[in-house]
């Protein structure tokens, strides 16, 4: 066997393998180390640390920001076919999985072009060694030009974004510089021409902010990429970066938890680990702080919220040229952090908000009551359509109240504490005889005026600007008539606060876009600092970071309204339509989800958490079925070979039987069952009896099932019949419905579906489109965890592959 020294040798002595976009990612999530380091090797350790890596998968972009990026693409490529260019990959007819063609694959159908032909390639597979790494990528289009009678190459990155980033210039850079290499090692020849290293250039396409409409892949510029190029050398090299991030230790690399993460996948591993280390950049500080702070021997946050301010670590720390914060709002961050962690609750002493000396920032925000008059504010809420790049819904709330929000609690019957669905108003009235305070109740004053996009958007610039126009338009002459009817004078000052500063930018570019008149009546509404042009508001997460501590490294508004704020807790129960609603349940997707119950163990490791009924392992299930409730979350689809069924169906409801039953113990009300067809439903909750209501606390049609989510949703397409499929491919195969049922998981979706609807094919190009995710899963589902035979009825039980898993997309 050979001896310890030789495997390390050997270990030291392989390629390090890294993809283009890995690289390019660096770069766009400003060059953090750690996230590098988690995805190097497939996201070999992300997968060891945390038991509960799967959420860095779930946790994807956007399906529409997904599907949208494959509409431009097509758009691209049928601009191409309109401008004559032969197409030599025949992505289309492609029907695998992989649909990428290998660059030598691609090279053998070059060579017998004749000269002037015109040709493209999409999806072409690259690999080659650059600097100590091996690195593998995807291009979008490689284009075969002529330029006096000498054949070119154009490789084309395509993104469906409105911005031009380094980072899109880094990958397609990272391509030509394998691209140049590979014909070096081997020259191509082009119909015995040979295409020389320097005749290679590179662009990259997206969406024109002004227009809408996507660049031209044939008449954008070349780009100017030596510099980058140059920068990449560095990064790969020897004595590189990147070689130092994957040669040392995760624990050693330097991070900060900031704005970047908050669209990182990887945030559920850095957040969680440095919340199980109890590590001093849960503050959110820099990396060089972190370092002054380690020196003195300050470690962890228990270590910074226990230092004695007037101590010997004090003192050195103030030396220190290199810590620029102040250690004393330091310790009460800390202090105030580990709130939330494991054991925070111990100390009555600690808070979950706690104000900061007055010296640390005092209130911007004016005073509600300003020459004896009462100050009208607007509360203002801009909700941005981030694929269209438009304004997609406006709310205010208004008011001038001199009451405080009471989002009550009472006792029910057996004692326990819930919210109370109707929020009031509560006003200090004096003091009683024990020299507490009296509040009065009142209801909630002020007017709400909320407006939304009502019809999709067209894609046509012009007709888009003018429906935008239309709702900015509705909705500021709707607020000025609910300033009126609150102020209740002729005369008052008006003030109007907003979340994020984000959020008054988007509302301005908005208005300047589709009416330079319609942004001089916002300045008109806000108020203007005429010599700056400086908008006057308030921006409410500026004001939170400045004066309070929290038990949250996050500021996003739902992560700081979760906190209990100076004894009162803020609740999202409200009545809708004569109904009471959890608002933090039907939004927990993306909103609500940044929390949840972990359990450490005494020697400080991830430990299986009783209250959430934590799964095994995938690999340690014995069975078949079992695998689907009791294994990993994730996305299964479950394919049957019945055809003959229409608004109800038999195997369909067996099937989800016996899923049901190899469950084991099932948490009451974490199962939701979906589907179209009203028969079907009747047909499940009769079958189902047993776990009705139990486990399964929601057994109903898509369209019932607007809000809530739950940890598992199966859905029963129920349709197997062709015709009938047919007749009614509108209702069965709609985005808008699939999109409702599979968007209310948690963890775990389970689709149960015909082969025969999988594989349908609508004859109008609408009703195809409307199938889009559908198709994407017989796409994403192509490995089979087993078959089965059900009433002598094949099924096949697939899931997403590891490759599906861990793939963005090149």
């Amino acid at each position: 066997m050979p001896d310890e020294n030789t495997e390390n040798q050997e270990a030291q002595m392989t390629i390090p393998l890294v993809r283009a976009t890995d690289i390019a990612e660096y770069i766009r999530y400003q060059s953090c180390d750690r996230r590098f380091k988690l995805k190097y090797k497939n996201y070999e350790l992300a997968k060891k640390d945390i038991p509960f890596y799967e959420l860095i998968f779930s946790t994807s972009l956007d399906p529409v920001l997904e599907a949208e990026g494959r509409k431009r693409e097509d758009e691209w490529e049928k601009s191409l076919q309109k401008e004559g260019l032969v197409d030599l990959t025949q992505i289309e007819q492609n029907s695998k999985e992989d649909k990428s063609t290998n660059w030598n694959d691609f090279v053998e159908k070059l060579t017998n072009l004749s000269v002037g032909q015109k040709a493209y390639g999409r999806e072409i597979g690259i690999n080659g060694k650059l600097g100590e790494f091996e690195i593998s990528g995807q291009i979008d289009f490689v284009i075969v030009f002529w330029e006096n009678e000498q054949p070119k190459l154009r490789l084309v990155e395509c993104k469906a974004s409105r911005k031009d980033r380094t980072y899109h210039r880094v990958q397609v850079a990272l391509y030509r510089m394998l691209l140049r290499q590979l014909i070096n090692d081997n020259p191509i020849t082009i119909n015995g021409i040979n295409l020389k290293p320097k005749n290679i250039e590179c662009v990259v396409v997206r969406i024109d902010e002004n227009t809408n409409k996507s660049q031209d892949i044939i008449k954008s510029e070349a780009l100017n990429l030596d510099t980058i190029e140059a920068d990449i050398n560095r990064l790969v090299a020897s004595d590189g970066v990147l070689k130092r991030i994957i040669e040392t230790d995760l624990t050693d690399l330097d991070y900060q938890l900031d704005q970047k993460c908050s669209d990182c996948t990887l945030s559920v591993h850095c957040l969680a680990e440095s919340a199980r280390e109890r590590r001093l950049e849960l503050l959110g500080i820099d990396s060089s702080v972190v370092k002054s702070l380690n020196k003195v021997g300050i470690q962890n946050l228990d270590d910074l919220a226990e230092i004695d301010l007037a101590g010997n670590q004090a003192i050195q720390l103030q030396k220190d040229i290199s810590f620029t914060e102040n250690l004393e709002l330091l310790k009460l961050k800390a202090n105030t952090r580990r709130r939330t962690l494991p054991g925070g609750d111990l100390d009555p002493r600690t808070y979950e908000v706690t104000a900061l000396p007055s010296y640390s920032g005092k209130s911007q925000l004016p005073e509600h009551t300003i020459n004896g008059k009462r100050l009208i504010r607007v509360y203002l809420s801009v909700e941005y359509d981030y694929v269209e790049n438009r304004i997609g819904a406006l709310a205010a709330h208004v008011t001038k109240s001199e009451g405080k929000l009471d989002p009550k609690f009472e006792q029910n019957a057996d004692g326990k504490w819930q919210p109370v669905p109707n929020i009031k108003e509560y006003l200090e009235e004096g003091i009683d005889e024990n020299n507490k305070p009296i509040f009065k109740e009142k209801e909630l004053e002020g007017k709400d005026v909320i407006d939304f996009q009502r019809s999709g958007w067209t894609g046509d610039y012009k007709e888009d600007n003018g429906a935008e126009k239309q709702l900015i338009q509705r909705f500021l002459l709707e607020l000025v008539d609910a300033i009126d009817s609150v102020a209740e004078t002729e005369q008052a000052p008006i003030h109007f606060y907003v979340w994020s500063r984000q959020e008054m930018t988007q509302l301005v570019e908005g208005c300047s876009r589709v009416n330079s008149a319609l942004l001089s009546h916002l300045r008109e509404l806000l108020g203007c600092r005429e010599s700056l042009e400086q908008l006057i508001y308030s921006c409410l997460s500026d004001e939170v970071d400045r004066r309070y501590a929290l038990g949250w490294t996050g500021r996003d508004l739902a992560v700081v309204s979760s906190l209990k704020w100076f004894g009162r807790r803020y609740h999202w129960q409200r009545k809708i339509s004569g109904k009471v609603v959890s608002l933090d349940q039907v939004f927990f997707q993306d909103v609500f989800d940044f929390k949840t119950n972990l359990e450490i163990d005494e020697n400080n490791q991830w430990a299986v958490s009783n209250s959430q009924n934590t799964r095994i392992k995938q690999d340690e299930i014995t069975g078949t079925w079992e695998k689907l409730l009791q294994g990993n979350g994730g996305l299964y689809l479950v394919v049957h070979d019945e055809r003959e069924s229409k608004r109800s169906n038999q195997i369909e409801v067996k099937i989800i039987k016996n899923i049901l039953d190899a469950g084991g113990e099932i948490p009451d009300g974490s199962t939701a069952i979906l589907t179209p067809h009203r028969a079907q439903r009747s047909l499940l909750k009769t079958k189902l009896a047993n776990y009705y209501e139990n486990a399964v606390d929601v057994i109903d049609t898509v369209e019932k099932v607007q809000g809530g989510e739950r940890d598992n949703v199966i859905v029963s397409a129920t349709a197997s019949n062709p015709s009938a499929i047919g007749k009614t491919v509108e209702f069965i195969l709609s985005l808008n419905r699939s999109n409702v049922a599979f968007s209310r998981v948690k963890k775990r979706l389970i689709v149960v579906c015909s082969k025969t609807l999988l594989d349908y094919i609508p004859k109008e190009i609408e009703h195809y489109e409307e199938a889009t995710l559908w198709k994407a899963l017989r796409s994403e589902c192509t490995d089979t965890l087993f078959n089965d035979n059900i009433d002598k009825h094949q099924v096949q039980v697939l899931t997403r592959s590891l490759k599906s898993r861990t793939k963005e997309g090149d």
